[in-house]
């Protein structure tokens, strides 16, 4: 029986931001996978990618398709056509993928990744570098359709299918993706893909965007200098007691602005991420599950792209009791900042605690709450900047972010965690969560 070749294949309709549908086709066989790779060659990368080197290799001839272990050889060569299984791929660092992909920006370089279980969540780095390779400039954003348009600012999810698809490719110059969800014959869908690249039409120029908070925009945040970009959340998450019942409940939103200045011939672009924990807890019937302890942290990755550079953060240090905490947090020449305050209700107070890693640009906040009750909210704001150094490895748009939140409910000597995490990516237009 003969296999069925299941793609998504991207269909771009122009709204602000873009929007992309996914749809399925069957390619044609036969005379169609004839191609002639011209002046461009192949680079299979990894040992466990050695079978399909050696197929690619009887169908283009040795001397079109080499083979490399580690991606570190492709430094300083000419570089069209990449191709390289998972297991082998996250054995790399995002930065090198990056180094690859900017030396060869001219040369209208591919990248595909290949796995028969899904590429798997770990491809976001692999994505991160290709968004840094294009340097902001991203013509078109493989999003969840359910998620477009809900609210004014809110960011787009990208859709998720893409880290189960069998095979993920993608080009710049002309700009491309190509998602096979599931891939049938391996060799023969790697070769429709590396045809329909070769003959890809044009990219589209990407649209510019500014934004102005919604007019229901409410929070404690005073900033002067900032502009609004959009934000993620409300996300959240249940609290679940020992009999799997849910006994409290976490949300997280983070709000994203953005400046820049310039410092000689050298600009630098800010990102301020201002986040709002918050948690409450319920009775359940035999115990009150208290709201106890909030770890909040954002990670401007700073270990894995240099480039990108925390600048400030609060709130620093350690202290409490405080029934309210305050902050400020200012961005050099420019005057931009920024004040945060967050109050616990009476009678409860905070106790704080910095954890922070500056030169891994890990900002990691614990606050712990003392004489919180229950069927109350509670939130802390523990805000960031970082910026991007274009004088440094990965220091261009768009800036990659993590976050995470952990909550903790206490019913006596019984502890209840939760915890939240997810990954965006900000340009000085817009936010996009990958």
């Amino acid at each position: 029986m003969e296999k069925t070749l299941t793609v998504m294949l991207t269909i771009a309709i122009i709204l602000m931001p873009y929007l992309i549908l996914i749809a399925s086709y069957q390619p044609n066989r036969g005379s169609d996978l004839k191609i002639d790779l011209g002046d461009k060659s192949i680079f299979v990368v990894g040992r466990t990618s050695s079978e399909i080197h050696s197929k690619l290799s009887d169908y283009f001839g040795k001397e079109k398709v080499r083979f490399t272990d580690r991606f570190e050889d492709l430094y300083g060569k000419r570089v069209n056509i990449v191709i390289s299984h998972t297991s082998d791929l996250y054995k790399s660092k995002p930065i090198q993928i990056l180094q690859i992909l900017e030396e060869n920006k001219d040369n209208g370089v591919i990248f595909i990744t290949i796995s028969n279980r899904g590429v798997g969540k770990e491809f976001s780095d692999v994505l991160g570098a290709f968004l840094k390779a294009l340097k902001g400039e991203l013509p078109i954003e493989i999003v969840d359709i359910t998620t477009y348009g809900k609210r004014r600012g809110e960011a787009l999810l990208w859709d998720q299918r893409i880290y189960e698809a069998q095979i993920v490719a993608f080009s710049i110059n002309p700009f491309g993706w190509f998602i096979a969800e599931e891939a049938g014959e391996m060799m023969e869908t790697l070769l429709i893909i590396i045809k329909e690249f070769l003959v890809s039409p044009q990219p589209i120029p990407i649209v510019g965007a500014t934004r102005d908070a919604p007019e229901d925009f409410i929070n404690s945040i005073t900033q002067n200098g900032f502009n609004w970009i959009g934000y993620v959340g409300w996300k959240t998450k249940d609290i679940k007691g020992y009999l799997g019942d849910t006994v409290g409940r976490m949300y997280v939103r983070v709000d994203y602005y953005y400046n820049s200045q310039t410092v000689g011939s050298t600009t630098y672009k800010f990102f301020l991420a201002h986040v709002k924990h918050s948690m409450i807890g319920y009775f359940s019937g035999i115990l009150n599950h208290i709201p106890k302890v909030f770890i909040t942290e954002t990670d401007w990755r700073t270990s894995t792209y240099p480039g990108q550079v925390l600048f400030d953060w609060g709130p620093k240090n350690q202290g409490g009791p405080q029934s309210s905490i305050s902050f400020t947090l200012t961005v050099g020449l420019s005057g931009a900042s920024t004040s945060v305050t967050y109050t616990a209700p009476p009678p409860a107070s905070f106790y704080w605690k910095d954890q922070t890693n500056p030169a891994a640009g890990d900002v990691k906040t614990e606050h712990t709450l003392a004489s919180a009750t229950i069927n109350v909210m509670y939130t802390v704001e523990p805000s960031s900047i970082g910026h991007l150094d274009p004088n440094k490895p990965g220091g261009t748009e768009p800036m990659l972010v993590r976050h995470y939140t952990k909550s903790m409910l206490a019913a006596g000597l019984v502890y209840e965690w939760a915890d939240l995490s997810f990954s965006v990516s900000l340009r000085s237009s817009g936010v996009s969560e990958y």
